[in-house]
């Protein structure tokens, strides 16, 4: 039995050591993480309150009495990381999922060691437990995040990539990479020098660089070549941030726009024709008034002086040079869409077939001509003339594109065109299509020329050698007819030019009988005549009152009421031009045939537009008479306007 003395000095170290394990177990319960001991049959020695708290235990001791294994969510789990502690001694930062005691599960990330008890108690294990269920979820959002987002730049047809501060691609996607001729793990690492043209490579690094330090977006569109094809691109840089807000990477996306900048072009193109139309027609229009005058007094002087005069021959030129005039205001016309026109439903084939016989005289002997006509026949809705028009139009510019002589190809046939065809990418036509071709075996020409041949007044021939309105003129009439035209064409290798129309389904046109006899072109009905060109008005006034018409003139609208009113509305035709300042010739009619219905209209015009003006109760659709006209044709064009109404006098 120990001394009273060495009992106390006991009892006051047993209290020190109870003292400080009640602080250890104070301080491990206080901890965050759980803390646990464990034997290898499952028995829990120590949980911590921090344990109990994560798994939802009411107390230490119900933790205390379960048994470690029936923890784990999934069984085996915990014998599978105490084999590893077996092995190695230590386990580190492994998860797994334990289940609480609400039956929810929960992620932890375990780090457990192996110890030895006293002797004759064998191992056991202890460690930490640490509540991960955020953090697994984030990572596992994030996962599928960035599982969407790489499918879809995997899946993109766009070129995707993302370039470190060192100029090096950290990430590409397979579709950049195969345009590249590569695959993404080949071009990962690898600096934008090694890749591209070093001035290519260059302006790339530049903006990229532009993108680092200015922390913008940048934009650009330019040519590029992709493994020997050349194409447009667009291309966006971004800053790619990190948590800091650094910018740690540029992210950039390319696509091909070529398709794009091939519409824009031939928009611009198309606006650009567009315009010249618009003026072209506005010169031919006014100079149509002057080649009026000039023609019809030449006419008049021609009747006047007879055959026999020493003058004649003077006025025989004046009037071939009037008409070559007046043939190059049709052609200005018919590139502005504004050509009078009597469409027919044609047989293609036959019909370029007999144009075809007369081109040997105009292409020469040392030009062969071949033919391949569908025999199917396509029918199109086209004016026989502006078809002859189209032909020798080609067939004169293959010729002039062959000095020494070749070969002209002219066929025809049906055609279905894609919006993926050559002709589909040059004019959005899309559908259907009679075709003509019309290729030579000449010098043919390069892209920059090939892209303005359809311009007016473009040429490529010798000064006073061409005006530069053939393709032009080919141009417009295709256009108004509701068609495309296009060129194929290389240096040295010929050219084609393909004219697409509408298929037309109704029957044939029937001809003009050439032997009728016609009216007689006098008359002695009261004709409203309306001109604001003066020399004009007083030209055709003359021309009428010679044939014995009574002519009321007036230059304008408002005149011409005044006129119509103070008669009581006692005329038979209206003659009146279409385009007049303050009152033009379609209101006129109407104002006049709403006040007067039994008053006949005959329009004329530079343009084609008032071909299909209505002119009142008796017509519906009213005569018209294009300029420039002979004195002949606008006596012919009146008697007819007066028998179509039933005006008949004499």
């Amino acid at each position: 039995m120990l001394p009273d003395q060495d009992r106390d000095a006991l009892a006051h170290q047993i209290r020190v050591l109870e003292a400080r394990d009640a602080d250890v177990r104070a301080l491990l319960d206080d901890s965050p993480v759980g803390l646990f001991r464990t034997r290898p049959d499952g028995t829990i020695l120590y949980a911590n309150l921090a344990l109990v708290r994560l798994l939802r235990y009411p107390s230490r001791e119900a933790l205390l009495a379960t048994n470690a294994a029936d923890l784990y969510a999934q069984p085996g789990d915990r014998q599978a990381m105490l084999a590893r502690v077996e092995a190695d001694g230590t386990l580190q930062s492994v998860q797994a999922r334990l289940r609480r005691a609400d039956g929810a599960e929960v992620w932890v990330e375990f780090n457990i060691c192996r110890r030895l008890g006293p002797a004759g108690e064998g191992a056991f294990y202890e460690g930490a437990v640490a509540d991960v269920t955020s953090r697994r979820l984030a990572e596992q959002a994030l996962g599928e995040s960035e599982w969407r987002y790489r499918t879809l730049a995997e899946a993109a047809r766009d070129f995707i990539f993302v370039v470190g501060r060192e100029g090096r691609l950290e990430y590409v996607n397979r579709w950049a990479a195969t345009a590249l001729g590569e695959t993404p793990e080949a071009l990962v690492g690898r600096a934008l020098a090694d890749l591209f043209p070093p001035d290519v490579a260059e302006r790339h690094r530049s903006r990229i660089v532009t993108v680092f330090e200015t922390r913008e977006p940048a934009y650009w569109e330019e040519p590029d070549n992709l493994r020997g094809r050349e194409v447009w691109l667009g291309t966006s840089l971004a800053p790619v941030e990190d948590e800091s807000g650094h910018v740690r990477a540029v992210l950039g996306i390319s696509r091909d726009i070529t398709e794009r900048k091939s519409l824009e072009e031939q928009y611009r193109q198309a606006q650009k024709l567009e315009a010249l139309g618009q003026f072209a027609g506005g010169v031919a229009h006014d100079f149509n008034n002057l080649l009026t005058a000039i023609l019809g007094y030449a006419n008049l002087l021609q009747g006047e002086l007879g055959p026999a005069h020493r003058l004649a021959p003077d006025v025989a030129e004046i009037l071939k040079a009037g008409e070559r005039a007046a043939a190059l205001t049709r052609r200005l016309m018919a590139f502005a869409r504004k050509q009078h026109v009597q469409p027919r439903v044609l047989d293609l084939g036959p019909a370029v077939g007999e144009l075809a016989a007369m081109l040997p005289r105009l292409v020469g002997e040392d030009v062969e001509i071949r033919l391949g006509l569908d025999p199917a026949t396509p029918r199109v809705l086209l004016d026989p003339v502006q078809l002859e028009q189209i032909l020798l139009n080609l067939a004169s510019n293959a010729r002039d594109a062959m000095p020494g002589g070749g070969r002209i190809t002219i066929e025809t046939g049906q055609v279905t065109l894609s919006g993926t065809s050559e002709a589909s990418r040059a004019t959005g036509a899309v559908g259907h299509f009679a075709f003509i071709a019309v290729g030579d075996t000449g010098t043919g020409m390069d892209a920059a020329i090939r892209d303005r041949i359809f311009e007016p007044f473009f040429t490529t021939k010798p000064q006073g050698k061409g005006t530069g309105l053939g393709l032009s003129t080919v141009y417009g009439i295709v256009r108004q007819a509701g068609g495309h035209v296009w060129a194929s064409s290389e240096v040295n290798a010929g050219t084609t030019v393909y004219v697409y129309l509408p298929l037309e389904a109704g029957d044939l046109a029937p001809g003009r009988s050439a032997g009728a006899a016609g009216p007689s072109l006098s008359g002695s009905e009261t004709i409203l005549l309306v001109e604001d060109e003066d020399v004009v008005r007083a030209l055709a006034q003359q021309i009428l009152e010679r044939r014995g018409y009574r002519v009321l003139a007036a230059s304008g609208g408002e005149e011409a009421l005044r006129l119509a009113s103070a008669r009581n509305g006692d005329i038979d035709l209206l003659v009146t031009d279409v385009v007049m300042p303050q009152m033009n010739g379609r209101e006129l009619a109407e104002r006049l045939t709403a006040a007067y219905p039994a008053v006949c209209v005959l329009f004329m015009s530079g343009y084609a537009e008032g071909a299909l003006v209505p002119s009142g109760p008796s017509q519906s659709v009213a005569p018209f008479l294009p300029k420039p006209y002979s004195p002949d044709t606008l006596v012919r064009a009146v008697r007819e306007a007066l028998d179509g109404c039933g005006r008949r006098t004499d």
